[in-house]
This record gives structure tokens, sequence and C-alpha cells, in this order.
């Protein structure tokens, strides 16, 4: 209860965006989102990928199970300490890259999740509405139904233009 309150409080300083790009000249793409959704991220980055764009890809496991093998780009609430602090190589390399776009599927609002995109230097942040994602992304999305929600995100992420 305290580790989320702090982060809550830490999370409340975004670090600058970087330059707005159009989905067009777009190159590279992070995407986060809950362990659960990973067939979900797994067709977004196939999807950009195969448009010529480079995606690295990282999972949040809320409840880690200790006898299942995750891969290895995942973190855990283990792997940010009660002052912030990042535990994982992995997470640590994803939030020091800048990205064109951010893409975040976490309909959760956990504040896990809010912490890294508040770390994370994006041009763009996209992702499932939630209050808890306000102020830290730029267009949050609210599709029907969850199964859905990479192809309504690449539909609108398409659109995105900077003429």
């Amino acid at each position: 209860m305290i580790k989320k309150a702090l982060l809550n409080r830490l999370s409340k300083k975004v670090e600058k965006s970087g330059e707005p790009t159009s989905y067009s000249s777009a190159l590279s793409f992070g995407i986060v989102g809950l362990y659960e959704l990973s067939d979900q991220i797994e067709s977004l980055a196939k999807a950009f990928q195969g448009e010529g764009k480079s995606c690295r890809t990282i999972y949040f496991v809320t409840k880690p199970n200790k006898k299942e093998n995750y891969p290895t780009n995942t973190f855990t609430p283990k792997d940010i300490t009660l002052s912030g602090a990042i535990q994982s190589v992995e997470l640590q390399y994803f939030t020091k890259q800048a990205y064109d776009f951010l893409i975040c599927l976490d309909p959760s609002g956990s504040k896990f999740m809010k912490y890294l995109l508040s770390k994370t230097v994006s041009g763009h942040k996209v992702g499932l509405f939630h209050a808890n994602f306000k102020a830290h992304l730029d267009m949050m999305l609210m599709p029907k139904e969850i199964e859905n929600a990479s192809a309504e995100l690449i539909k609108y992420v398409k659109m995105i233009r900077h003429d």
C-alpha cells in the first residue's frame, strides 16, 4: 500500500516528451502492457514491424506465479523499489530509450504502469483509457471489447500526422 502511494507521488513528474512525429515517419515504437494481454502486444509489434518500424516490448506481470517461466522482457512490482529505483536491467533499458510512439495496453490503470509512463520519453503516448493515465497519455482509446484493442490502436495510431 505504501509502495503504491509513493509511486503515485513519484509518477506526477512526467518526463519531458520527445519530438512529436507522424506515424509515417516514425521509426521506433515502445509497447508496454499487462502480461495477460501478451497476444495483443505481439500483434501490435508484428503489425508495426511489418511496416519497417522497430519495436521493443515489455510486459508487466501483476502477480507472478513462481511456477511459471516468464520471458526476459517482463517486470513485476518487485522490480521497482519503494524509492522508485528500477531493479530490472530490461526495464531500465526500456525506460532509457526514446520512442516516437509509446503504446500502453493496461486497462487496469496500474500505479507501476503509470510510473513507467512517467519515466519513458516519447513523442506520442497512446493507450487504453483509464483515469489514472490522464496526465500521462496523449491519446486514450476505450474499445468496446478488450480483445479488439490492438486493432483499434493500430487504426488510430496510423491516423496521427504532423504536417
